[in-house]
């Protein structure tokens, strides 16, 4: 059985589409599915992301596969300041 090769992140023969949003905040509700929903929109691949206003850090899987990666305020209060993040599409994800 032959395997696909895997694709890579970044080729010349390749194009990434690659953007950068502020925000805000992502701390209300349905803001991280937009962010999702806007990433598809646009067809991007990776996107970056400011003013997350997310506490600690982690990553979150969506439904559709996209990967989001953030990192915020490690405030033992519950404090939703500073925070950025990045969103990986399905597609590059894999990458």
């Amino acid at each position: 059985m032959k395997r696909s090769p895997r694709m890579k992140l970044f080729s010349l023969k390749l194009r990434t589409w690659i953007g950068q949003w502020n925000v805000r905040t992502l701390y209300e509700s349905g803001k991280l599915a937009q962010l999702a929903a806007e990433i598809r929109r646009y067809r991007l691949e990776i996107l970056g992301v400011s003013e997350a206003r997310w506490n600690q850090f982690g990553e979150t899987e969506l439904a559709k596969g996209e990967l989001f990666i953030y990192s915020g305020n490690e405030s033992k209060y519950d404090v939703h300041e500073r925070g950025v993040g990045i969103m990986l599409s399905g597609l590059r994800r894999n990458a």
